[in-house]
């Protein structure tokens, strides 16, 4: 029996990941979890990509490799290590401040790097078995793949609704390029039913429909270049892994399954713990606020963050902090410095906390799976990111939604009307009418100390439960994560 153990641990130790993801921070966190879980469960070793902007002409330098510990059997035994190497992205200087077409193009030009790589790495004995790459970066990756004869598995970070929304976009029926673009026109009334009876979906209505309007209004743009990867990627990737679980969207992974000829795994939650130096943000976690977390009351602190990409108008903010402060709710707001333009953060900063009168604490950015792990954390005023809605779940915090753009606007539908986990913050965002500091109040007592408030706290934990069974040895994610393993070998 000794000796089966030691020989599945050597198989297992012969896998050898490069992984690399699209680079923002809603890819690449998940794009690391993933990995983590593979080195933990599976034995891989991984490198890891990491696409950041540097000077020009610069090299491809490693970084410190790491190991941890085994969670395998009562042996102290290290795990394969997870080391780090850095390619340059050519012409860019702020991942932040670009255009998602730009960006899109700049990861695209990495490929001859990342195939000098896995060269390299084959050249140095540990040959690489596997490419594992955010859905963003299949045209970077499956060339390389295909032409290195390296299978290339897809990882999905969104949810799989938005994933067969854009498998049946792709098919240009029943629903169309032009009818998404159509649903945001001004003359369309958000309430309007955009499509009903696709399988595997809710009905939807014109404002669940995903847009890109950021900087500027990419939506047509970006919208043709995704289905263009979801056909290259369905075509020739050996697998897609999504970070959703079985008890959360059944039926559209069930239907994603029968629609697409590429395998699908749902293989979440990713919820591995990452340290500072592995996630990616231009801010550092602030966790002084878990001290001051742990002097809360239990479940009375709304915690308020809209992500990494999200812009407020100055209007907008304004309604935020005169409806949170009059709401006279405890809260916890991650407030980054580009949020909003043209504002004194410091100035700003320092006015809600006099406003907040104690209640309140005001970070640039949040260690968040510790935030919503807490106790005293009692509901989430979130954009709707997918690693934010499915942290939430994970943890059994309700969400009070505020979608910014893209597949914000299809998670804040399934939060609130599917799961029941949430309500919507009404958000209208046409010419003239915006959010009311008056309804935000509304919303967030209401949240926090209503009824419907309870209703929703009481289904968060019910799903949590249900959620949290999916990686336990045996549970469905488990299993799933085991046959993809499988069909590697």
């Amino acid at each position: 029996m000794a000796l089966q153990e030691q020989q599945g641990r050597k198989e297992k130790q012969q896998h050898h990941a490069v992984a690399l993801a699209f680079p923002t921070s809603g890819h690449v966190n998940p794009v690391i979890r993933f990995c983590k879980l593979l080195v933990k469960l599976h034995g891989f070793a991984v490198t890891f990509v990491d696409l950041r902007p540097v000077p020009e002409g610069s090299q491809a330098l490693p970084h410190t490799s790491m190991a941890t510990p085994s969670s395998a059997g009562d042996e102290q035994q290290s795990v394969p290590l997870f080391r780090r190497v850095q390619i340059p992205i050519a012409g860019v200087s702020d991942l932040f401040n670009i255009s998602f077409q730009s960006l899109f193009e700049k990861t695209a030009s990495v490929g001859p790097d990342l195939e000098r790589l896995i060269v390299s790495l084959n050249d140095q004995g540990r040959p690489v078995t596997c490419i594992v790459a955010s859905f963003n970066a299949t045209f970077t990756v499956q060339s390389v793949a295909d032409k290195l004869h390296i299978p290339f598995v897809a990882l999905y970070p969104c949810a799989a609704s938005r994933l067969l929304f854009t498998h049946y976009l792709s098919r240009d029926d029943p629903i169309s390029l032009q009818s998404v673009i159509e649903a945001h026109s001004p003359t369309k009334d958000r309430e309007d039913v955009f499509c009903r009876g696709l399988p595997g979906l809710p009905t939807l209505f014109n404002k669940d429909v995903p847009h890109f309007k950021h900087v500027k209004d990419e939506t047509r743009d970006l919208w043709e270049l995704i289905i263009r990867i979801w056909k290259a990627c369905s075509a020739k990737a050996h697998a897609v892994a999504i970070n959703t679980v079985q008890d959360l969207e059944e039926t559209t992974c069930r239907a994603l399954a029968d629609a697409c000829d590429v395998p699908i795994y749902d293989v979440g939650f990713w919820m591995e713990d990452l340290s500072d130096d592995i996630a990616i943000s231009s801010w550092k976690e602030d966790k002084s606020c878990i001290p001051w977390l742990d002097q809360q009351p239990n479940a009375s602190v709304l915690y308020i963050s809209f992500g990494s990409l999200t812009l407020l108008s100055q209007a907008e903010f304004h309604a935020f902090i005169d409806g949170v402060i009059s709401s006279k709710q405890r809260f916890l707001w991650v407030l980054r410095p580009d949020l909003v333009k043209d504002i004194d953060y410091s100035v700003m900063v320092m006015d809600i906390m006099e406003k907040s009168e104690g209640k309140g604490l005001v970070i640039e950015w949040a260690p968040q799976l510790q935030v919503l792990a807490h106790p005293s954390v009692g509901g989430f005023l979130t954009h709707c990111g997918w690693n934010s809605t499915s942290e939430s779940i994970a943890f059994g915090v309700p969400m009070l939604c505020w979608p910014y753009f893209s597949d914000q606007l299809l998670n804040a539908r399934y939060i609130v009307d599917e799961w029941k986990v949430g309500f919507e913050l009404d958000t209208k965002k046409e010419e003239g009418s915006g959010l009311k500091s008056q309804e935000i109040e509304t919303a967030i007592w209401a949240f926090m100390e209503g009824e419907e408030g309870k209703i929703v706290r009481k289904n968060a934990q019910k799903l949590k439960e249900k959620a949290s069974c999916c990686l336990l040895e045996n549970g469905p994610s488990y299993m799933k994560l085991k046959a993809l393993v499988d069909s590697l070998k």
